[in-house]
């Protein structure tokens, strides 16, 4: 069968200019790309067909067109062009976008064109694969992340442009708030409308598949990258199937540390859970219902999601070539590929991807099904997932009060005597040095609000120890209505925006609070956590008549961040971001029907120079406040009086801090050098009082020492901590040390660094090296 089918695909291209590959697979036919080096033009000389069997019994043709040897030059040449166009990454063609119609009308489209005004189908056109080894998708993105306006491939119109989708005569846009991730489909698939899918029990939507791209990246409306599969969510809408493809694109920095779904949740997590929640939701602004999904709301693994991939290519096939019984699917599909018109110089390429193609069995094949259980026994084995419940663990705030309600409130404290924390005053403005960043000035960046969330929460500035809250107003807890946030929100500790001075830039006073940051990298950050970032720069927002400055900032671990260092790289490494962060601040509170706020400086996002001047005055207000020079008369210290109180329930020092990790920030610089003794959390009094007796060691040979209790969850910390001392001294025998623990150490002892188990033995390395380096 395979054999007959392969002549049949050799005498249906026949006559075509183009070569490609084919694989048939059991029980469906996939197209993938030849990217091998022997598209020369030798190979389009006139020959037989080369037949040769790969492992699997899957047959490979190649088919190269009979021609003359007159014929040879230009066919080749005619080849090459299509097999670059077929086979390799649509970044290497020359496409134009063509708008007609007014923009927010129900007259624009956006095309793509080629060849001087050749128009490109968005959904035929387009290869499915960019590569095959490794497996690449084009994607195609319809709607850019932090953006609402629900742009759609028209898939019934010729050339299926782009257009805002409509319904009752009314532009469409998704009142649940801006996309946090990219969203579009992929070309040459589709979702038949006429089958149901065995794994969900309903008929597919009549659209092509979508996908959520993750990356950090906003990708532009029209714009094709390419992308590596991930998983995919089954989602149930209006009794239709309508799979979501999780990808990511494959040139983002952190593309190459997800290869599969059970990945993201492990380096991004929160994500899939954002994504689930968005489209569970987005249409009960409308009045609808919440959606529902198949396969127990589980994302499905990369293997499954090729599998629906493959499934709905074959079916796009069969619809181009008029296979598929119409029942009530409108024929305008078809025929929005046929208009497109013979003079389209890519239709002899889509014709030879249709020709070929075998319909796929409404049966599962063995591949399938082992796919599909082994995914779902992955995800039942997992715990019940909650966004961010494993970066908490190791931060150890007390909840106090129950969540959603007025009552609500996480306290950071430290972890063996439980005092509390001050996320404003304990914390220091400065970061410790990371690995890698001496030269780099690194600030404390304190989480409130985690990107892809909403609710209001913020340091309580007015009350004891400053725990974090969620907002209220009139009573009622607060929400953005605007939709989640596209980045972490939160402050700077150690910094407050004077309400007694008039800023000379902005010509308005400060509004009484920490100075607020952005940080736009690719990671959400829990509520309460203390992250390093460095700062790219500052916008000047003016709310209710007060200076309310807006620093834009990134995770120095971040793997964008080495390529972006101020405002420039930003907008040319991340464009729109800048644009996102300033129209959320300038509409947010629209919907409360309160007017657009507005910015001082020209609207100007200032460079890093400036923005570290705006921190430094902050520092200094900070530094006046909690010293009592500032408000010294009646009507200032009213603004300034519940601010320095809250210093009192702080209750902790630099030095109570000390022995914990949430005081890393506040360790001391010792001038002859500073020692850390690292023991596992929980131990008994007799190592305890071994590692104190260590510490004086250390302190009586004229050093500096700290004890900090530490356990698996906190080793992340820890390199930060040991980086910054002169040695350290690790109170847990080599044999009995975690994995994550000779992690640390390997780290450091690949840096050509030393460990010590003894006091003894470190400060033989001390004397033997009196240049500071770390033991």
């Amino acid at each position: 069968a395979e054999e007959k089918a392969a002549e049949e695909v050799v005498d249906a291209v026949s006559g075509s200019y183009a070569s490609e590959r084919f694989e048939f697979k059991e029980g469906s036919y996939a197209l993938s790309a030849k990217e091998d080096a022997d598209y020369s033009n030798a190979h389009f000389k006139a020959a037989p067909p080369k037949k040769k069997k790969k492992k699997g019994g899957t047959t490979v043709v190649t088919m190269p067109r009979a021609a003359d040897a007159a014929d040879v030059a230009p066919v080749a040449a005619q080849a090459e062009e299509l097999v670059e166009v077929g086979t390799q990454s649509v970044q290497s063609w020359e496409f134009k976008a063509e708008v007609t119609g007014e923009l927010d009308t129900h007259d624009w489209r956006l095309f793509l064109t080629k060849d001087e005004g050749v128009k490109v189908s968005l959904w035929h056109d387009i290869p499915l694969f960019t590569s095959r080894d490794p497996v690449r998708c084009n994607f195609v993105c319809e709607i850019p992340k932090f953006s609402r306006k629900k742009y759609e491939i028209a898939t019934k119109e010729a050339g299926n442009p782009i257009k805002q989708d409509e319904k009752k005569g009314v532009l469409r846009e998704f009142k649940r708030g801006d996309l946090q991730f990219n969203y579009g489909c992929l070309p040459r698939t589709w979702e038949d409308p006429n089958t149901p899918h065995p794994d969900t029990g309903f008929n597919g939507d009549d659209d092509p598949i979508d996908v959520c791209e993750i990356g950090l990246k906003p990708i532009t409306t029209g714009s094709i990258r390419p992308v590596k599969v991930l998983g995919v969510l089954a989602m149930i809408d209006d009794d239709e199937t309508d799979w979501k493809l999780v990808c990511i694109d494959a040139e983002d920095p952190w593309a190459d540390e997800v290869n599969d779904i059970d990945d993201v949740d492990r380096v991004f997590p929160g994500m899939l859970y954002t994504i689930r929640e968005w489209f569970r939701l987005y249409k009960v602004p409308d009045g609808k219902p919440e959606n529902k999904f198949a396969l127990d709301e589980r994302f499905m693994n990369a293997a499954y999601a090729m599998d629906i991939i493959y499934e709905t290519h074959a079916s796009w096939a069969a619809l181009m070539k008029g296979d598929i019984e119409p029942k009530k699917l409108d024929l305008k599909h078809r025929a929005s590929m046929i208009e497109t018109g013979p003079g389209a110089g890519m239709m002899g390429e889509v014709a030879l991807a249709v020709d070929g193609f075998q319909r796929i069995t409404d049966e599962r094949t063995k591949s399938q099904e082992l796919a599909a259980d082994e995914a779902k026994a992955e995800m039942e084995a997992l715990p019940e997932f909650q966004p961010n419940q494993w970066r908490r663990m190791s931060m150890a705030p007390q909840m106090n009060g129950p969540e959603d309600t007025l009552e609500y409130r996480i306290q950071q404290t430290t972890k063996k005597d439980e005092k509390a924390i001050s996320l404003w005053h304990d914390v220091s403005l400065r970061a410790p040095d990371l690995p890698g960043m001496q030269d780099m000035e690194l600030y404390n960046f304190v989480c409130e609000i985690p990107k892809w969330t909403r609710k209001k929460f913020e340091i309580a500035t007015d009350e004891p120890a400053n725990p974090i809250k969620q907002d209220s107003k009139k009573g009622k807890l607060r929400e953005f209505k605007r939709g989640d946030l596209a980045f972490n929100y939160g402050c700077f500790p150690q910094t407050w925006e004077d309400p007694t001075h008039v800023h000379p830039d902005t010509g308005y006073k400060g509004d009484n609070d920490p100075l607020d940051v952005c940080e736009i990298g690719m990671l959400q950050l829990p509520t309460g956590s203390v992250t390093p970032v460095k700062v790219l720069g500052v916008l000047a927002m003016v709310d209710d008549g007060e200076t309310d400055w807006k620093v834009v900032a990134i995770s120095a671990t971040d793997k964008w961040a080495s390529s972006i260092n101020n405002i420039t790289d930003l907008e040319t490494q991340i464009p729109g971001t800048l644009h996102a962060i300033r129209e959320w601040f300038r509409l947010y509170k629209v919907p409360d029907g309160k007017p657009e706020n507005i910015f001082a400086l020209d609207e100007l996002f200032m460079d890093v120079d400036y923005t570290k001047g705006v921190i430094a005055d902050c520092y200094e207000a900070w530094q006046g406040l909690v010293d009592g020079n500032a408000g010294e008369d009646a009507s200032v210290a009213a603004l300034t009086r519940d601010r320095r109180a809250s210093l009192q329930g702080a209750g902790t020092t630099v030095q109570e801090l000390r022995g914990d990790l949430s005081g890393l920030s506040a360790l001391p610089e010792a001038p002859t050098g500073h020692v850390v003794v690292l023991e596992p959390r929980g131990c008994d009094d007799a190592m305890h009082g071994e590692s104190i007796a260590m510490a004086n060691a250390i302190i009586a040979a004229g050093m500096s020492a700290d004890v900090v209790y530490f356990s698996d969850d906190e080793i992340e910390h820890l390199f930060s901590l040991v980086y910054r001392a002169k040695g350290c001294i690790v109170r847990v025998p080599v044999a009995e040390r975690s994995e994550m623990l000779n992690g640390l150490v390997s780290q450091v002892e690949a840096m050509g660094l030393k460990s010590a188990e003894t006091p003894e033995a470190l400060l033989e390395i001390v004397d033997k090296n009196p240049e500071p380096q770390w033991t």
